[in-house]
């Protein structure tokens, strides 16, 4: 048959390997996890413009978490372990069902529980154990830490499926038991033996994913200069101040990020807990570039209060003051993350500690101005100090540290 690869032994790939890039599946795999982020970053918007803080808050921070465990978990995996053969195809295509059930169930999820979420989850977690336990009758080297994955995935899985039916009252401390259930597992599983991922493909898989949650945030941008277009005369004057802004805060969070060089920062030091906080705090800089999506809804909802879009709040009054303290927050968190990565990948810099200083201009001095009512144009402006400002910072201790190697 045509469309049958020949089957592979799944024993490890070389960590040395010259120009690993990632695959069109990979590419596709990532396609279809992002509908999840969408639906999360629409859940999230949601629950804050009717004022449901901390249910939105809750409720996005632990579906992102089941979105991003499971795209991790495959993505470590693939870089030690990818076959390419029919048989590793196909549990992918099952992990990606899996996210398509979770997306659908989303929704539902920010309203308590939901059946669709649980299914879609156990779907793609259930799928990458089997890739595990393939790995460990495949490879004798690393036969115990893939063992340790296969079996560490049904059980944290099993007690995620029983969750389902516990009391409300304890779906929140059950939910904290689980996620850090599942951060040690990785921790337990490769203490013996680290798997042999690829650095710079692990650094392209997460920037590409990183690029594709930006521009879930271009959409948010998009919904609120539509609302000026339909603001009449007076909102025309505000689209390229606005927009400007909204596209200029995403713009620099992007050259901030590519800013940092992850691939060579993980070849230079290829250490287990280099990539746990590579890995892991990418959770945060990614929960932070998906709610600036929601925060981008909500500046979209200021907008139509004033336009012929009203009807299409529900009901509900967003204050300016509530759009920019979310895009105020998902600011600094999204720094925050990219601070200490980078100085934990280079330690030998001293620039991250003035760097926890200029990630707070931009926050705190957006949301006073919107509290002392300046415009929503001028104080997207605002906010694009602090990356702007960190982005020199990096840029001077690169060139530095070049020069110090010439020496």
């Amino acid at each position: 048959m045509p469309f049958r690869k020949k089957k592979k032994v799944m024993t490890g790939r070389d960590i040395h390997e010259h120009h690993r890039v990632a695959t069109p599946l990979e590419l596709l795999f990532d396609l279809v996890f992002v509908v999840a982020i969408a639906a999360a970053v629409s859940g999230l918007h949601h629950a804050l413009a009717a004022h449901h803080i901390m249910q939105g808050v809750l409720g996005f921070g632990l579906v992102f978490f089941g979105i991003f465990i499971a795209w991790l978990n495959h993505t470590w995996f693939a870089s030690a372990f990818d076959t390419d053969d029919t048989r590793y195809r196909l549990q992918t295509m099952l992990q990606m069902f899996g996210a398509l059930l979770m997306a659908v169930g989303v929704p539902e999820f920010f309203g308590g529980n939901s059946l669709a979420a649980v299914i879609g989850f156990a779907v793609m977690r259930l799928a990458m154990a089997s890739q595990w336990l393939r790995a460990s009758l495949n490879s004798s080297e690393y036969r115990q830490t893939a063992l340790r994955y296969a079996v560490g995935i049904v059980v944290v899985q099993l007690g995620w499926i029983s969750r389902f039916w516990l009391p409300q009252t304890y779906f929140v401390i059950s939910a904290l038991i689980l996620v850090v259930l599942e951060l040690s597992l990785p921790v337990w599983a490769e203490s013996k033996k680290l798997t042999p991922w690829h650095p710079h493909h692990i650094a392209e898989r997460y920037s590409l994913l990183t690029i594709i949650i930006l521009g879930e945030s271009v959409l948010g941008a998009t919904a609120a200069v539509r609302g000026l277009f339909a603001s009449g005369e007076n909102g025309l004057w505000e689209i390229f101040p606005l927009g400007g802004g909204m596209i200029a805060l995403l713009f620099a969070c992007w050259w901030l990020y590519f800013e940092m060089h992850f691939a060579e920062r993980l070849e230079k030091n290829r250490s287990r807990l280099n990539a746990f906080i590579f890995g892991y705090w990418h959770y945060f800089a990614w929960a932070a570039l998906a709610a600036m999506g929601a925060g981008f809804e909500l500046v979209a909802d200021v907008v139509k209060e004033n336009s012929s879009l009203k009807h299409e709040l529900g009901g509900h009054f967003v204050s300016p003051m509530l759009a920019v303290s979310v895009l105020a927050i998902a600011t600094f968190v999204f720094l925050f993350s990219m601070s200490l990565m980078y100085a934990f990948l280079l330690k030998s810099s001293n620039k991250h500690y003035f760097a926890f200083v200029l990630m707070l201009i931009s926050p705190a001095f957006s949301m006073l101005a919107a509290y002392l009512g300046l415009s929503l144009s001028w104080v997207m402006w605002i906010g694009v100090i602090s990356p702007v400002l960190m982005i020199a910072l990096y840029r001077s201790d690169k060139k530095h540290g070049a020069a110090d190697s010439t020496h």
